[in-house]
């Protein structure tokens, strides 16, 4: 779905300073055929459905230019307990001002931004009821588009008040120029999916990271980077978990596609691309519907199946690292037996997606817990690869009890949390996270 816009049709406010009089109205924001702002209004005429609140725009407007890099690029975070600080760059309850804001959390992949509406926390709140709306993804490129066009508006009408002198002025005017800079972008871009807000943090930090993309890469960098904060891990850690707790892989032993997948990386929901290469492997080597032991998945990847009994683990993520060309280490976090060959698979899945021409070729391969549209489809690729859906489906039948959920996931060796992933994609359930 697609169309994301933020309206606000203008209305007359009786109290409050010049900038708010000036952009004050009804928002509504839609997506598509979706209102993402509807709920029931309680004032001195009663309770009444309507589309939106009355609120006023710059605070929204300032909002969004001040978050821009952040909602535009990072991630939501692994956990159910949102922290505090995601929630006040990522959430438009967080603006405040004396006024009640939607419910609605923006968090992107890179490529698609996800926009989740949920209802009140109170029943019957006041003055604003919101009804919540399903989650809808839309195109990153949109949201920019989206996000743009309001605050444009908002600078017009505060224009047409005579006002041309505000910290939205100036939020705008930095903004244009970040993003017009290729280095101040990366550097913000960056920046961002550590967690940071602008400036937050010592610009030494960020450059000394961005420096080893020169021995990882660039986008690997990226993927690590995310959520990580002040935590992430160097080139030179890399180099030296590698050497003490990797095992050898052997590039030129593992699978193969004989054909790459022909998806456009970025802009179907994640898992379909993860799901895809997955099928496209299965009926290349010809294993049908059969479970893979570990010495099946091992020659997938190019390593011994000792692996996956192995104590031998990270903190942090699991990795490929290719110090020298065809010399490859993999180096993996999860303990337990399922977890390490969820983590393998997913290796695997990457490596494909490269071959297809998804992501660059790098040093460095990484695996990490966040949500990323790379980490999305490498989930989505180990869930098919291991337990693949048509089977699970089959043995599901009709009872999808966590009792029997168990049994599915024992038969593939894979944790219940595959089995359950594999329920969301393909059925729906749970999606909003996986999209």
């Amino acid at each position: 779905m697609s169309d994301l816009r933020f309206n606000l049709t203008p209305a007359v406010l009786d109290n409050g300073n010049d900038y708010e009089k000036a952009a004050f109205g009804l928002l509504e924001i839609t997506a598509g055929n979706r209102l993402l702002t509807g709920g029931f209004r309680s004032d001195a005429e009663g309770r009444n459905y309507a589309r939106g609140p009355y609120i006023a725009g710059y605070h929204l407007a300032e909002w969004l230019a001040w978050n821009w890099w952040r909602l535009r690029w990072e991630p939501r975070p692994q956990r159910k307990e949102l922290p505090l600080e995601w929630r006040l760059a990522h959430q438009l309850s967080a603006i405040g001002n004396g006024y009640v804001w939607p419910n609605i959390t923006i968090a992107s992949d890179g490529f698609r931004c996800l926009v989740t509406s949920e209802q009140s926390r109170e029943p019957n709140s006041r003055p604003f009821d919101y009804i919540g709306a399903p989650p809808t993804a839309v195109p990153a490129t949109e949201f920019e588009q989206a996000v743009d066009q309001f605050i444009r508006l908002t600078l017009q009408s505060l224009g047409n008040a005579g006002l041309s002198d505000t910290d939205l002025h100036k939020h705008w005017d930095d903004l244009n120029e970040e993003r017009s800079d290729p280095e101040f972008a990366r550097f913000r871009r960056f920046e961002a999916l550590l967690g940071f807000d602008p400036d937050e943090v010592d610009d030494a930090h960020i450059e000394n990271r961005l420096s080893d993309a020169t021995h990882i890469g660039e986008n690997a960098l990226d993927e690590m980077a995310i959520g990580a904060g002040s935590n992430i891990m160097s080139a030179q850690q890399i180099r030296e978990v590698t050497q003490a707790m990797a095992f050898d892989i052997r590039p030129d032993d593992a699978f193969q596609l004989a054909q790459p997948v022909t998806m456009h990386w970025g802009t179907p929901p994640a898992w379909r691309i993860g799901a895809a290469t997955a099928s496209a492997l299965r009926e290349q080597a010809g294993f049908g519907d059969q479970a893979l032991d570990d010495r099946m998945l091992g020659d997938l990847a190019g390593i011994s199946p000792a692996v996956f009994s192995s104590d031998k683990r990270t903190e942090t993520l699991s990795w490929v690292f290719y110090p020298e060309h065809n010399r490859g280490r993999v180096a993996i976090r999860a303990l337990q037996p399922t977890g390490r060959r969820f983590d393998i698979a997913r290796l695997v899945g990457d490596r494909l997606f490269n071959q297809s021409g998804f992501t660059a070729g790098e040093p460095l391969s990484p695996a990490t817990r966040s949500y990323s549209y790379r980490q999305k489809a490498q989930r989505a690729f180990a869930a098919e690869l291991l337990s693949p859906w048509e089977s699970v489906q089959a043995m599901l039948g009709n009872d999808y009890s966590g009792e029997n959920q168990e049994q599915v996931a024992g038969h593939f060796t894979v944790s219940d949390w595959t089995i359950r992933t594999q329920i969301a994609n393909y059925t729906g359930t749970g999606r909003e996270y996986l999209e």
